[in-house]
Formats: C-alpha cells, sequence, structure tokens
C-alpha cells in the first residue's frame, strides 16, 4: 500500500482497516518542552518539531518558541538542535513539510500575539532546514507572494509546495490557493481570495502534506462557519491538474461532531484524523483560567478515499489521547502524534490543562476486500 516512506502507490486491491494499534512510546533524550500548535513534519525516519506556543491558562501568559528538536522513530530518542545562523522567529501555528528527496525541512507562515491575544503579528516567510549543514535558509519571495497568515494547510508534490487558506492578524479567513516552484523560487497565486468553488476560509484544518492520486484532501478547520469563528465540518480535494477545489463532504457519514486542531496522516488509501477541539457546547468548559471554550476529544477517525466515506475507528492497545491543539505526522506505516494539551476542569476546579509530552503511534492494520490480480 505505502513505499518505505509512506508515499501513496497504486492499490490493486480494495482494502478496509480491521484495526488500529495505539502505542504510548518510551523515548529518551532531550524533547520539547510544553505547547501547542507546533510545526512538525519528517524527513525519512526522524520528525522535526519546530517553535510553536505555550499559551499557559494558569499564568495568563504565552510564550513563543523557536527552537528546533528531531524525533528518531527508529529509536524513539529527542535530540535538541542547535542551529547555527538566523532562524525564523518565535511563533506558533506554523506549517511544515519535509522533503526526503532533497533533504530539507520547509516551514511557512505563522503567527505571534500578546497577553490577551493583544498585537497579533502574522507572518509569510518560507523556510528551509538542511539537516546536514544545520542551517535556516530564508527562500527568496519572487516577485509575488501570499500575505502574512497563520495556520494554512501545506502540501509538498515533487518540486511544488501548496499553501491554502489562514488567518490574517486581523482575524480575517483566507481561502486563497498559492504555490512556490522550489526549483525557480517563485511564489504563483493560483485561485484568488474569495472565489467561488473554492473552500469557505480557515486555519487549522486537518490536512497530511502529501498528495493522494493527484489530489491534496483538507478535513474542517475554524474559521467562516456558521458562526463567527465556527469549526467546520466539510470535507475538500484539491485537483492539482485542472486546479479545482471539490466539496467531497459525505452526506450520511460526516465526521460527528465537527472539529479542529487535532492530528492527520495519510496511509494509502485512507486520511486518518485524531483528536482535536470539537464542536459541542455541551461539553464545552469554560472554567479554570481558560480564555475560549475547550471540548478536546480522543476518538479516531478515517476517511476512506475510495469510498468517500467517513468512519469512527475502534483502537486496540493504550487508551486513545484526549488532546488538541496537537501534530500528526505520517513516516512509514504509521501515525505519530506529538504535544498539545488536555483539558480537565469541573466547577472552575481541576488542573484545567494537562500538556501532553508523550509520543504516540497509530499502526492501522489493513485487510482485503478483494482478490483482484
Amino acid at each position: 500500500m505505502v513505499d518505505e516512506w509512506n508515499e501513496v502507490k497504486p492499490m490493486r486491491d480494495v482494502y478496509k482497516t480491521k484495526d488500529v494499534i495505539v502505542k504510548k512510546l518510551i523515548t529518551s533524550g532531550s524533547g520539547p518542552s510544553s505547547r501547542s500548535l507546533p510545526a512538525a513534519a519528517s524527513i525519512k525516519h526522524h520528525v522535526y518539531i519546530f517553535g510553536g506556543v505555550n499559551d499557559d491558562f494558569s499564568r495568563g501568559a504565552d510564550i513563543f518558541y523557536n527552537d528546533l528538536h528531531q524525533f528518531d522513530t527508529q529509536s524513539n530518542v529527542w535530540h535538541s538542535i542547535q542551529v547555527q545562523g538566523p532562524t525564523p522567529s518565535p511563533r506558533a501555528c506554523i506549517a511544515a513539510v519535509g522533503d526526503k528527496d532533497t533533504n530539507r525541512l520547509f516551514v511557512f507562515g505563522g503567527f505571534h500575539y500578546g497577553i490577551g491575544f493583544k498585537d497579533i503579528a502574522t507572518f509569510n516567510d518560507l523556510w528551509a532546514y538542511l539537516p546536514h549543514e544545520n542551517v535556516w535558509t530564508l527562500l527568496p519571495p519572487g516577485q509575488h507572494a501570499p500575505c502574512e497568515r497563520g495556520g494554512v494547510s501545506m502540501w509538498l508534490d515533487g518540486s511544488m509546495l501548496y499553501v491554502f487558506g489562514g488567518v490574517q492578524s486581523n482575524t480575517e479567513m483566507l481561502n486563497d490557493m498559492w504555490a512556490y516552484d522550489l526549483k525557480n523560487n517563485q511564489w504563483t497565486e493560483l485561485i484568488p481570495n474569495k472565489q467561488l468553488g473554492s473552500p469557505p476560509g480557515r486555519y487549522t484544518a486537518y490536512n497530511d502534506v502529501k498528495a493522494w492520486r493527484g489530489k491534496l484532501i483538507m478535513y474542517g478547520g475554524e474559521g467562516d462557519g456558521k458562526k463567527a469563528f465556527g469549526i467546520m465540518d466539510d470535507t475538500w480535494e484539491y485537483d492539482i491538474q485542472s486546479n479545482k477545489w471539490t466539496n467531497i463532504t459525505s452526506a450520511t457519514h460526516n465526521m460527528i461532531p465537527a472539529r479542529n486542531q487535532g492530528a492527520a496522516a495519510l496511509i494509502g488509501d485512507f486520511f486518518f484524523a485524531q483528536g482535536g477541539d470539537v464542536d459541542d457546547e455541551e461539553r464545552a468548559n469554560l472554567g479554570c483560567g481558560a480564555p475560549f471554550p475547550q471540548s478536546p476529544d480522543h476518538e479516531f477517525w478515517q476517511l476512506d478515499l475510495v469510498k468517500n466515506q467517513w468512519s469512527k475507528l475502534q483502537t486496540t492497545g493504550e487508551p486513545l489521547p484526549r488532546i488538541k491543539r496537537t501534530r500528526g505526522v505520517a513516516v512509514k506505516d504509521k501515525m505519530y502524534v506529538f504535544l498539545g494539551y488536555d483539558f480537565q476542569c469541573e466547577n472552575d476546579i481541576g488542573p484545567g490543562q494537562i500538556w501532553n509530552h508523550d509520543v504516540f503511534s497509530f499502526t492501522p492494520q489493513f485487510e482485503s476486500e478483494t482478490n483482484n490480480e
């Protein structure tokens, strides 16, 4: 179904997911401090974590980071990387993609803010980290670049980076589509903002960084929903060749309730989503210093891209972590989940945020539904 580093390959059979094995890994080394919404991407068996924010409700203060960590999925060892030279500024809600062919990590955009979400600053710089040289390089934008934004969805296909949406510093949601040519260092606007036929503007959607059969998959996020800053419940695919979006929201088996800020991974013909913040007023919690309602979730869902059908999966092994503002990365046939937090508070009493320092792996078990040659 997938090659050594989880590139999607044509499948001769039709598969279904019979089980997902959840494991809380025993790790060692120097991992990231408590934080949410970092950048995360893999280059072969290494996962890189950059930046993020410690938005600690108990202190009412936010600490933004621009440090870099590496997690080795073969040894389960963390490494803190002391980068030489200039680095991207501290930020959160950053998009990241790893390119195994050129051995580079790309990060784009993000935001930074002060106490009470004041003085919001967004970014439109594109950086490349070169592990062998241990340096960051600021890539030239060319003559025309996307405006500053955070929380975009980003994909890599060949030598092209694709960027959709995000939120500006004035909280305007964007739905434009851009491509960056890594060979010629040039941005191109593919679809302008507010174009009819595109997904509504949003940020922090669920997406993997790979294409599936020439299409880019995206679910949910937060944006121009049914109410201001609503959580979206739609699924979209972007056709790279035709430069068109299609709403593929399942009519009968959508993910319920809607959610955002969770982990996602594309493995074979399946798009997986775990955790996140759900749109459920009965479960929302505004105690223990939280500046906005908290509804973290633990569920594990899959979208069968062949059948275009969402389903909630049962899992075995460790209990599913209840977690939001986290990051998911696919390596080989596994999905790894990093950082973020749970929230527990009853009658304004409780620990509030519970930061996640564990690394979880999710291994889907597939079986064939056909025996076609």
